[in-house]
């Protein structure tokens, strides 16, 4: 597997320029970059790497054995590097393409490309990195990293150089004395460090910290005494609902028994003849008995005018009747 091709598009001092690496053989498989001091050694190797890994680069291209502070983050990395003059000409963009073969006839095309505001060179925030697969030379569909469960990291430690040992690979060959100068066993633990994934458990480390400051700072000054209010007002209305629930209960045991009256009280009515078709109904019977009652008033008026009227007459001796 080698990088057969790498081209920069307004990347720092390049408008444009394309360089092309031939397939190692006889075991030649190492690539060196040679020229004069200000002539963009530097430049291939910064955009080497952020072609392949993004925003994660500036701390490999450090490893790398490249001049890197902490004031060059990112978006200040991409806005030194983005070209003076496609910013004045009003360009917008920057990118890099690099094409890695697996063999002669398959390849991987990786086309990262940055966005800036135009004039001030300001980047938006915004970057996109496509990826094609070649056969022959022939795209297939481009995937688009962080699209669709698509990640480019892990077509690159699948097919390529995983970012963690990179710098073993893409170095800057006038840092590398440094190496040299140190100690067999620091380069022997610089080197499974970063083949066994450490520095990644370091960096996850650190991340996790910064997570959990940043989690305690948005937690600002705690108010116990409303804590204690709201726990005080919770406690009140479970035992109010305690309460409810156990007079639920009662209301619950009392419309049994009303449901059981209203059983006896129904076969009641019904065995005292509320279950003619011609009483339907409890208000039946009341009108019923109503009328009853109106039906004995009237018969006792009537029994009431006989014996003041007509009884006395019938107790009277006939003779005194004639008389009269």
């Amino acid at each position: 597997m080698w990088i057969s091709k790498i081209e920069l598009t307004n990347f720092k001092s390049y408008s444009h320029a394309e360089f092309e690496f031939p397939e190692p053989v006889n075991g030649e498989n190492i690539v060196l970059i040679g020229g004069m001091n200000g002539y963009g050694k530097t430049s291939v190797l910064e955009a080497l790497y952020l072609c392949l890994y993004g925003k994660d680069a500036i701390i490999h291209l450090a490893r790398a054995g490249l001049k890197m502070d902490d004031a060059r983050g990112y978006p200040t990395f991409l806005e030194k590097a983005f070209n003076g003059e496609a910013k004045r000409d009003g360009q917008n963009s920057m990118s890099v393409r690099i094409v890695f073969n697996k063999s002669r006839a398959k390849a991987f095309e990786i086309n990262r490309r940055w966005y800036f505001r135009t004039n001030s060179g300001i980047w938006t925030n915004e970057e996109e990195a496509l990826v094609y697969e070649l056969t022959r030379n022939v795209r297939g569909t481009p995937r688009r990293d962080g699209a669709n469960g698509f990640q480019l990291a892990e077509l690159l430690d699948d097919n390529f150089v995983p970012a963690h040992i990179a710098p073993f690979f893409f170095f800057d060959g006038e840092e590398v004395k440094k190496l040299a100068d140190q100690q067999r066993i620091e380069q022997v633990k610089v080197g499974l460090e970063g083949l066994l994934g450490v520095v990644l458990l370091r960096q996850l480390a650190e991340r996790l910290r910064s997570f959990e400051n940043g989690k305690r700072s948005d937690v600002s000054n705690v108010d116990e005494s409303n804590i204690s209010r709201l726990l005080e007002s919770l406690t009140a209305d479970e035992e109010r609902l305690a309460g409810v629930r156990a007079e639920l209960s009662t209301q619950g045991e009392r419309l049994s028994m009303l449901k059981a009256e209203r059983e006896s009280l129904f076969q009641r009515i019904t065995s005292a003849g509320g279950g003619r078709g011609d009483i339907a109904t409890v208000k039946d019977l009341a009108e019923e008995r109503q009328g009853l009652r109106s039906q004995m008033g009237d018969a006792q008026k009537q029994l009431e005018r006989i014996l003041a009227d007509k009884l006395p007459f019938h107790l009277m001796p006939k003779q005194l009747l004639r008389q009269h």
